[in-house]
């Protein structure tokens, strides 16, 4: 964008932006109208109530619309046109005189002060917990003076990117592991979501092992204990259940920690204890007892 400088000006003009903001440039106010240059001698005298503004061309006057209204010396004035190409890096407005409103602020010096928008942000996820490497799209309702603004350009920033990141549409990726808060703005409204990483959690992989003998003499009692592990680490019993595959022995009394079986008249067989978790029955142990005779 080609720049200008304006060495001498007389008039702060001030308004507010489409988002709120009171925004202010600095400028010449004149009724005179150059032919050729602003440092041309020549010149014509605009129509009476009309005046132009020379402004820096920037991205806040480069945002001045048609019918923009302003306050000048407690008048109101309206943007007629804009010129932003007769001299590089200035905006030229042309101003049109128009009629005071009650939402006019006069002190302030600033056009439909009182009619300005009332923006309000609301994240509709909430704070959010997520585990390392999981994303999230935050969704955000923007409302001005209680109606919806469909599709708003918001503005997304993570207080700390070692915990998560947030793209410019606003996909959360979670990094690592802590805390930290995400700001969603929309011009001065903004909004606040706190956010928390944990870490991915292991997947379960439990295994069980039954401790007790390989022999059981007939019409003999014995007990058989089960222990449980998850990738390797004992913990505490969970729910189970305890059978046999044939009828030698039989279970008269099972919990989720023991099983105390009996052996039948018959001796020179096997039996094949088996214990199975009820969440997984596909996790399970099992062993071979063998029933021998007393002698």
């Amino acid at each position: 964008m080609p720049k200008a400088i304006i060495n001498q000006t007389n008039h702060l003009l001030q308004w507010l932006n489409s988002t709120g903001t009171t925004k202010s440039s600095y400028g010449i106010l004149t009724n005179k109208s150059t032919i050729d240059s602003i440092d041309e001698d020549k010149y014509i005298m605009l129509p009476s109530g009309e005046f132009k503004i020379i402004l820096p061309n920037n991205v806040d006057t480069l945002l001045i619309t048609k019918d923009k209204r302003f306050i000048i010396n407690s008048s109101a004035w309206k943007c007629n046109f804009n010129d932003y190409t007769t001299i590089p890096g200035l905006c030229i407005a042309y101003l049109k005189e128009d009629t005071i409103s009650n939402n006019d602020n006069l002190t302030l010096g600033i056009a439909d002060y009182y009619n300005q928008h009332i923006f309000a942000l609301s994240v509709l996820n909430g704070d959010l917990t997520l585990v390392e490497n999981a994303t999230a799209q935050i969704n955000c309702v923007l409302t001005d003076n209680g109606v919806v603004v469909s599709n708003p350009v918001l503005t997304y920033v993570s207080d700390d990117t070692d915990v998560c990141t947030v793209s410019s549409s606003g996909l959360i990726t979670a990094v690592e592991t802590g805390t930290t808060t995400l700001d969603v703005s929309y011009g001065t409204t903004s909004a606040i979501i706190n956010v928390t990483v944990q870490a991915t959690p292991a997947t379960n992989n439990y295994t069980l092992e039954i401790s007790g003998d390989s022999t059981i003499k007939i019409n003999q009692s014995k007990t058989y204990l089960v222990k449980m592990y998850n990738n390797g680490v004992l913990i505490a019993n969970m729910p189970c259940t305890w059978s046999l595959n044939n009828n030698y022995c039989s279970i008269t009394s099972q919990t989720d920690n023991d099983v105390i079986i009996k052996a039948g008249t018959t001796s020179g067989f096997t039996t094949t204890l088996r214990v199975q978790l009820d969440s997984t029955p596909t996790t399970f142990a099992t062993l071979v007892v063998t029933v021998n005779s007393l002698w």
